[in-house]
C-alpha cells in the first residue's frame, strides 16, 4: 500500500506540474489573428486545389465526389461522396493543416512586437510552438472552421453554435440535402481555451492510465 500511495502522489503531482505548463504556455502567447484569406491568391488557390484532391482521392474519384469546392476567396470548401461519408480527421484536410502551419507563423511574428517585453519574446515564441506549430498534422492539431455547405457561403471562421461534433478528431457529419451527398463539417480554431482544454484533458486521461498501473504494481 506504501508502494502504491508513493505513486498515487507521484501522478497527481506530475499532472498538476504538467497542467501549469499547458497554463503557463497559454499565458504566454501573444494577441493576434490569422486567416487563410490572408495569404496571396496563387498561395490561396494551391491550398484550394489540395484539398479538392484529398476530397477526390477520398470519395474513391471524381465520379463519387458530387460536392467538391472551395472558394479561393473566403477559402470556404466543402467534400460529399456519393456512397460515403468523408472519413479523413480533421486534422488531415490541407486546409486546416495549412491554417495551423499560418497561425503558427504569425503567431511567432507577433511575439517580436514591440509590445512584447523583450524578457517576454523567448517564452512566446515557446508558447506558439507549443500551441501551433508542433500540433500541425497531428491528432493534437488545434480545430479550423472553414467547411461550409455551398460555396457562396462565408465560413463564420469560428465555433459552430449547432452540430454534431465528434470529439475525437473534431469533425461533424451532415447530410446535404441539395445533392444528396454525404459531408464533412470540420471544426478548427485558435482558441486558447479550446487548446488548454484539449491539453488538461489528454494529461488527465494519462494521470488515470498511470494510477491504474500503479494499482496494479500495488498488489505485487
Amino acid at each position: 500500500m506504501k508502494l502504491f500511495a508513493t505513486i498515487y502522489i507521484a501522478v497527481i503531482a506530475f499532472a498538476a506540474f504538467s497542467n501549469a505548463q499547458v497554463q503557463n504556455a497559454t499565458a504566454n502567447l501573444p494577441d493576434f489573428q490569422f486567416l487563410l484569406t490572408q495569404k496571396s491568391e496563387p498561395e490561396r488557390d494551391n491550398i484550394c486545389k489540395t484539398n479538392m484532391g484529398f476530397c477526390e482521392t477520398n470519395c474513391g474519384g471524381p465520379n463519387k465526389a458530387p460536392m467538391n469546392f472551395c472558394n479561393v476567396t473566403t477559402m470556404g470548401w466543402g467534400c460529399g461522396c456519393s456512397d460515403k461519408i468523408p472519413d479523413l480527421s480533421a486534422f488531415q484536410w490541407p486546409i486546416n493543416r495549412e491554417h495551423c502551419i499560418g497561425s503558427g507563423e504569425a503567431c511567432k511574428l507577433a511575439c517580436q512586437d514591440p509590445k512584447v517585453p523583450n524578457e517576454k519574446k523567448p517564452d512566446c515564441n515557446l508558447a506558439c510552438i507549443d500551441t501551433y506549430t508542433s500540433k500541425c498534422g497531428t491528432a493534437a492539431q488545434p480545430p479550423a472552421y472553414y467547411n461550409v455547405s455551398d460555396p457562396a457561403i462565408v465560413p463564420t471562421y469560428a465555433p459552430p453554435k449547432n452540430s454534431v461534433t465528434d470529439s475525437a478528431n473534431n469533425n461533424s457529419t451532415s447530410t446535404n440535402g441539395t445533392n444528396g451527398s454525404q459531408s464533412t463539417n470540420n471544426s478548427a480554431s485558435e482558441s486558447k481555451k479550446q487548446s488548454s482544454a484539449s491539453s488538461i484533458n489528454h494529461l488527465g486521461n494519462a494521470a488515470v492510465a498511470l494510477v491504474i498501473v500503479a494499482s496494479g504494481m500495488s498488489l505485487f
